[in-house]
């Protein structure tokens, strides 16, 4: 494992996230889609019963969604922009499960394209990657091309210490352990540039 991990050392150390920071005592990330400044919002009701993202453009609301209830697993995920388009994600809360879900310029991609989850976009080289389960099978998108690994499991929004089996970003690859049956696999995937 040693030298599997020396080898892209360097490029995991190129760690990559949105800008956060707080509004009124809530956690939310900014970022910048041409001239227009964006920021994602995470909001509870009292109580913390339920809970969603809100998404402004230049102060004002241009999205909303529903999140679940409040959990030690932020809801609100990522806001990344890329050739004129915007993603959020989120995490849907309830009392079985956490599920990731993306937006994409407000389509819920999971209802287009038949996610159950959708979890961990990010940029690889610009271009965007993201994990996603359809029909029970864990796949990834890249670049708008599907790939279908046979992993039976990619550990994901995980807390405290389960955070260490967490996807790891980089700027142009992705650490991830998965598994396959009872094999477990620490894998990573680096765009080819």
């Amino acid at each position: 494992m040693d030298s599997v991990l020396a080898a892209d050392a360097a490029e995991r150390q190129q760690v990559i996230a949105p800008e956060s920071f707080f509004v009124n005592g809530h956690f939310s990330l900014r970022a910048t889609l041409g001239q227009d400044v964006l920021v994602a919002t995470e909001n509870y009701s009292p109580g913390g019963s339920t809970g969603w993202v809100t998404l402004q453009r230049n102060d004002v609301e241009i999205y909303r969604i529903d999140t679940g209830m409040a959990s030690p697993v932020t809801a609100l995920r990522g806001l990344w922009t890329y050739d004129g388009h915007w993603v959020l994600e989120t995490a849907a809360v309830s009392s079985d499960a956490t599920r990731g879900r993306l937006t994409r310029d407000g389509v819920v991609l999971n209802d287009a394209l038949g996610y159950s989850d959708a979890f961990n976009f990010q940029l690889m080289d610009g271009r965007p990657f993201y994990f996603f389960t359809r029909r029970g099978r864990i796949g990834y998108s890249f670049d708008g091309h599907d790939s279908m690994p046979a992993f039976d499991e990619i550990p994901h929004y995980g807390c405290c210490s389960a955070a260490e089996l967490n996807p790891r970003q980089a700027r142009d690859m992705v650490a991830f352990f998965a598994s396959r049956g009872d094999m477990w696999y620490y894998v990573e995937i680096i765009s080819g540039n």
